[in-house]
Order: C-alpha cells, then sequence, then structure tokens
C-alpha cells in the first residue's frame, strides 16, 4: 500500500446521463483520490452544472465541459488532456453511474509495482459471482467481445474488453497520440490495441460490478455494425503491420 501513500492519484468521470447516480458516486470518490476531473459530455440533464452547484465548496472538484456530445472516449480524453502535465501518478478511470465500486481503487495500482504493467483494467470475469449477478444478455455479450477483442488485438491475456475501470500510469499519456483512440464505446479496446502496438504492460484485475437497474448509454443493436466493422479494421490494421 505504500506504492498508493506515496503518489497522487486523479479520477476520471465522464458524465453523461448520470445526474441521479453521479452525487453519491462523487461522496464516496472524495474518501479515496486527491483530484476528481468530471467531464460533462454535452450532457442534455447539465451534469456539470449541477456537479459545480453541489460541490462548489469542494476544491477536490474540477469539472470540464466538451463544446459537444464527443462519446466517453473523447470525454476521458478531455481529461486526460487536462491532468497530463500534472503532478499526478495515476489516473484512475471509473463511470458516474454508480456501477464501479470507488473503494476497489487500489486493486488497479497494486500490479504497478512491476515494473513491466502501466495500464490495469477491471475485470468481471475473475469475480466469482458475476455470472449469477449480471444480466445474461450482457455477461454472454461480454464473453463473445472478449474472445473477439483477443483475436482482434492479439492481446490473449486480457478479458472483458468494455471494462471502463481502468488506471493508467500518466508517464504513459505522454507517449499516446489521442487522435488514434476512439471517442465513442470502441475507446476500451482501441485504447488496448494502442497500448499493445507500444509494448506497455497491461494486466487484468479482478472487481466486482454492481446492477441496479441502471439504464447503460450503450446500446447493444445501434453499435453492434460498427463493433463489427471497427473490429476488421484493428484486426487488418496488425496483419499488416
Amino acid at each position: 500500500m505504500n506504492l498508493i501513500k506515496k503518489n497522487k492519484i486523479v479520477a476520471i468521470i465522464p458524465c453523461y446521463k448520470v445526474k441521479k447516480k453521479i452525487d453519491n458516486v462523487l461522496k464516496k470518490c472524495l474518501k479515496y483520490f486527491d483530484l476528481i476531473v468530471c467531464i460533462d459530455d454535452c450532457c442534455p440533464e447539465q451534469s456539470g452544472k449541477y456537479i459545480k452547484k453541489k460541490f462548489l465548496h469542494s476544491k477536490k472538484v474540477i469539472v470540464l465541459f466538451n463544446k459537444k456530445n464527443m462519446g466517453v472516449g473523447g470525454a476521458v480524453k478531455t481529461g486526460y488532456r487536462y491532468i497530463i502535465k500534472k503532478n499526478f501518478k495515476f489516473a484512475i478511470k471509473i463511470d458516474g453511474d454508480g456501477q464501479m465500486n470507488p473503494s476497489e481503487y487500489w486493486k488497479l495500482i497494486i500490479p504497478m509495482k512491476t515494473q513491466d504493467v502501466y495500464y490495469t483494467k477491471g475485470n468481471r470475469f475473475l469475480y466469482d459471482n458475476y455470472f449469477k449477478k449480471s444480466p445474461k444478455v450482457r455477461f454472454f455479450g461480454n464473453l463473445i467481445l472478449t474472445y473477439v477483442a483477443k483475436f482482434t488485438t492479439g492481446y490473449w491475456k486480457i478479458s472483458d474488453p468494455l471494462n471502463g475501470y481502468t488506471c493508467i500510469d500518466t508517464s504513459i499519456l505522454k507517449k499516446i497520440n489521442f487522435a488514434n483512440i476512439r471517442n465513442d464505446f470502441f475507446f476500451e479496446t482501441s485504447m488496448i490495441f494502442l497500448l499493445k502496438n507500444l509494448n506497455i504492460g497491461i494486466r487484468d484485475v479482478k472487481i466486482k460490478i454492481r446492477y441496479g437497474g441502471e439504464i447503460s448509454n450503450f446500446k447493444v443493436y445501434n453499435e453492434l455494425i460498427k463493433f463489427i466493422y471497427l473490429h476488421i479494421i484493428y484486426f487488418l490494421r496488425r496483419m499488416i503491420k
């Protein structure tokens, strides 16, 4: 735990249609992080204004505003760009819908004591009760995407590629061309693909997930064709590299 105590940690939270959940999420995050950067991704609920008013007196909560809706990846990249030159060692990306437990952040950092690990991500499949607690459509959908992503990226050690609970050593952000990372829901997969090409060590981490009737912004039927197309494109890029 000394690794955690000696380094500053920032939380990056993309905010889009999470106004009902974000208050509780931020209150929990305040216990664990040195700074919390919320990105209002042109949210129709004006979540950014709500957060600024609710946490007016907290110096640990910063709100950034995207002028247009960029998607979850675009929102996270806005946060990364903001903190890239600031004095933080680790950047934790956590969703604002309350499914992730902020208190588990340390699990993402501990593997980075190993010198060859600079990016960690949550893996729901490592959690014993994931099958029982998750909606079956999500479970089997994530399972299928896991094997497709392994094939596409060539990174066979990872699973649960869409998991958004991640941690990155901020020194790596300076090596990344953000233009090569997707703005949409393919963000996490494109990040894995990029880091694999840069030979950056990635590690899966066992985390819990809570499903409480949240309405996901990810619409399977709307994204399916795009995902198939992008997986083919990324696979071909890897083959002709």
